[in-house]
């Protein structure tokens, strides 16, 4: 899975949590989705489409990156006590974007700072 990362949400290589924070019920109900989530999208799927790195980063600011965090890291995910808090995928396609994806607390509601901390441990670089 790829995340684009905006440079508020990045110091030099190092994530914040902040990158992997939830848009709000309300806006997710905007774009007909049940609740929080992030918006992602599916490596294999956008590989599939050719894979432009400039396409995927074009509609974000400028100095944007790609992080990338493995799915199954995602649904068995554990905070720094070793507590679950796994998280859910969903495809969301959409026109332009064949690749895009939401993920969520399966817990419910949105994605807690404990959450967003213990996908940053499991984020790395796309390169």
């Amino acid at each position: 899975m790829l995340r684009v990362v905006s440079p508020a949400f990045f110091d030099g290589d190092t994530l914040q949590s902040r990158a992997f924070q939830d848009q709000s019920a309300g806006v997710a109900a905007s774009f007909g989705l049940a609740g929080p989530c992030a918006s992602v999208n599916l490596q294999s799927v956008w590989e599939a489409h050719g894979g432009n790195v400039n396409a995927l980063l074009e509609a974000f600011g400028p100095g944007s990156r790609i992080a990338q965090v493995a799915v199954r890291d995602l649904r068995n995910l554990v905070n720094s006590l070793d507590q679950p808090m796994p998280q859910g995928i969903m495809s969301d396609p959409r026109p332009d974007a064949p690749w895009h994806a939401v993920m969520f607390s399966l817990a419910g509601g949105n994605r807690s700072k404990g959450a967003m901390r213990a996908v940053v441990e499991v984020a790395h670089w796309f390169t």
